[in-house]
């Protein structure tokens, strides 16, 4: 009988990374894809459209890895804002250029009654060595947080920071319950559409539909009252 053996190849079992582990995994990365070729090209062609924002720069190479944020034009103080990301695990393609495609194709139509903030790609050096984390193997998506260690989660923190109060009012995008009815909706339009669209044309579908949740949500301040009731019959017991 043959055993496999599923320890990674850097490091000890159960023993966390050092600077040494770090240095060694970062030897072994290679760029397999350039951002300034697939992803900047793309975001400059909606200037004419949109106001095209750079909201910082990752210290690796400042110069490859300008950061960038779509904005709607005709900014109104008084309307919602909503804000896009894309890539903040670089390794996720369909989310860079979806958010790229979601403002060449729909974001317009919902200018009129929302500012839109997209920042499709948060994670660019990832994002050219398909991976997740970077290049200090931080994982950004869990670092949105005071004295973040990620460059890629700090710089967006700034751009929200700038924007209206009012961003950060609309708490039900965030909410597990309402994120995983939008995703539950893409994943299920994915697969009946697996026959109907290419794959390309599936996986933009599947995110504007995911988007446009979100949106609606916000827009009519819906929510899945049974679970919110839940949680504060919870959360009072616990109390």
């Amino acid at each position: 009988m043959c055993i496999r053996d599923s320890s990674y190849p850097i490091g000890e079992p159960g023993q966390k990374w050092q600077q040494a582990e770090r240095q060694a995994w970062f030897a072994q990365r290679t760029v397999k894809r350039e951002y300034q070729q697939e992803v900047v090209p793309k975001i400059q062609a909606l200037a004419d459209r949109f106001d095209i924002e750079q909201y910082g720069a990752l210290s690796y190479d400042e110069a490859r890895f300008p950061l960038f944020a779509i904005k709607s034009k005709n900014w109104d103080e008084s309307k919602p804002t909503i804000l896009v990301t894309g890539g903040v695990h670089g390794y996720e393609t369909s989310g860079v250029h979806g958010a790229i495609k979601f403002a060449a194709t729909q974001a317009e139509q919902y200018a009129a009654h929302f500012n839109i903030v997209v920042a499709p790609c948060v994670s660019p050096w990832g994002y050219e060595v398909i991976n997740r984390w970077n290049p200090n193997a931080v994982d950004p998506n869990r670092s949105f947080y005071d004295g973040t260690p990620a460059e890629e989660s700090a710089n967006l923190r700034a751009l929200v920071a700038f924007l209206p109060e009012e961003t950060n009012e609309i708490p039900l995008i965030f909410r597990k319950e309402i994120y995983a009815m939008a995703c539950v909706a893409g994943g299920t339009a994915f697969v009946f559409l697996q026959d109907v669209l290419s794959f390309e044309w599936n996986v933009v579908a599947t995110i504007c539909l995911i988007i446009a949740i979100r949106i609606i949500v916000i827009k009519f301040k819906l929510g899945l009252s049974g679970i919110d009731d839940t949680k504060r019959r919870i959360f009072t017991k616990l109390e």
